[in-house]
């Protein structure tokens, strides 16, 4: 098992991550990152095809415009995700594990908290 040490004692994860995991997390962050890229062009596409008034917008505007259709995307993926996995998959269901529903996971649970970081880095990195 790999760990990561924090100063002082205050959080450890050693015992809970693998080195798999971690790949997992790391894979699924850059497909996120990649994923948001895609979208924000076939944003720019559709709109400029679609739109007659986006290619008035001012280049600020196409962008913010842009960041809004990779947003928006993200927030469908992360709802349906989240749907499927609280209220149909027995992965969170109270009565299908004795470990705590914090504590419980899947590929595909984190396969989503891996792609909403690459999204959230996305979005920071338009920031500048």
């Amino acid at each position: 098992m790999v760990g990561i040490a924090y100063p002082l004692g205050f959080m450890s994860i050693s015992g809970y991550v693998s080195p798999n995991k971690e790949f997992h997390w790391l894979a699924s962050a850059l497909f996120g990152m990649l994923l948001c890229r895609i979208v924000y062009k076939l944003t720019g596409l559709i709109s400029l095809h679609s739109f007659k008034g986006y290619q008035k917008l001012t280049k600020a505007e196409q962008v913010e415009w842009n960041n809004r259709g990779f947003s928006t995307v993200h927030a469908i993926g992360v709802a349906v995700a989240s749907f499927y996995l609280i209220l149909l998959s027995d992965t969170f269901h109270e009565d299908s594990s004795d470990v705590l529903i914090i504590s419980r996971r899947s590929t595909l649970s984190d396969t989503t908290l891996g792609i909403s970081i690459g999204y959230f880095l996305s979005d920071i990195a338009m920031i500048f």
